[in-house]
């Protein structure tokens, strides 16, 4: 049960880092109308996303991380 909870940690990892680099993509190419709410709320998310990463893993695992590199142990 252990290395599943890793990987599902893991690909919760995956997708708040593709969420970051679409708000980078939309950034640079400037398709925001609205800086401080566009950066406030999509930014806020991003955080609380990873936030949330490393509490679960402090909780269950003991340690604060975002990534496992050998989830299978």
């Amino acid at each position: 049960m252990v290395p599943i909870a890793k990987r599902l940690l893991n690909i919760l990892s995956i997708i708040c880092t593709l969420y970051l680099l679409t708000l980078i993509f939309t950034m640079v190419t400037g398709s925001v109308a609205n800086w401080s709410q566009f950066i406030g709320i999509n930014f806020g998310l991003l955080a609380v996303g990873y936030t949330i990463i490393a509490a679960i893993n402090y909780i269950v695992f003991g340690e604060v991380r975002l990534w496992h590199k050998k989830p299978s142990q």
